[in-house]
């Protein structure tokens, strides 16, 4: 292992808010990990990566999502060189492309229309989310809970003015939304993972858009109830 060396990539900060410095420490740590087994390890910032040595680096560990980073690292996957994740699994994970892949696999997902921002007359069966087509929430505007096709149209017409040429609509569905991360580990005496727990749907810094007001909310001390909402 001596005389090797890794890249690591933060996530750019508009894509943690409320998160920064989890998706932050997230990366140092793995880092640590690596140093204690022998190799050099560089983490910059998306912004950053130009300025990365020229000699190619062992593998690449990285949070990043915008479309000119990842171009600059799949020349190097290209090349053979391990990374995780690989940057086509990233922009597989944007909900134009995902929608695709998910309907071609035969996976049931709720059913989502990619339409223009501009020039939609009609929004279907009212309420919906309006979302943005590529990345998940990371501003207000991102993902709107609409009720009326106002509504609806006033979210796809602010995603327009941002340069959004498209947009993802996806009726509301009821139910609980469980979130959870995990990496592996040994179970904890009660049998569970001992990476499980469960987690908030959405903060009120991490998802602009709200569930309406009915909608239960239950808190990580409350694991039999998992949080309602569709809004990331």
């Amino acid at each position: 292992m001596k005389g090797s060396y890794c890249w690591g990539i933060f996530r750019e900060s508009a894509h943690s808010p409320g998160r920064e410095t989890d998706d932050t420490e997230i990366l140092r740590l793995t880092g640590k990990h690596l140093e204690a087994r022998g190799f050099r390890v560089v983490i910059q910032s998306p912004e950053e990566i130009a300025g990365l040595p020229a000699e190619s680096p062992r593998g690449v560990f990285m949070m990043c999502e915008q479309v000119a980073v990842l171009a600059h690292l799949r020349t190097l996957a290209a090349r053979g060189v391990p990374h995780v994740n690989t940057p086509q699994a990233v922009l597989n994970t944007y909900r134009d492309q995902m929608i695709v892949l998910l309907e071609e696999a035969g996976v049931s997902f709720v059913p989502s229309r990619l339409v223009p921002t501009l020039g939609v007359d009609e929004v279907g069966a009212l309420p919906l989310w309006v979302k943005r087509a590529d990345v998940h929430n990371t501003q207000e505007g991102d993902v709107t809970y609409a009720a009326t096709a106002a509504e609806a149209h006033a979210a796809l017409d602010g995603l327009a003015k941002r340069g959004m040429r498209q947009a993802v609509l996806q009726p509301h569905v009821d139910g609980d939304l469980v979130k959870f991360y995990g990496i592996g580990g040994n179970a904890r005496s009660d049998g569970t993972p001992a990476w499980f727990r469960w987690f908030p749907s959405c903060s009120a810094a991490r998802c602009a858009a709200r569930p309406p007001p009915s909608a239960s909310r239950s808190t990580a001390a409350t694991p039999s109830r998992p949080p309602t909402a569709a809004s990331c």
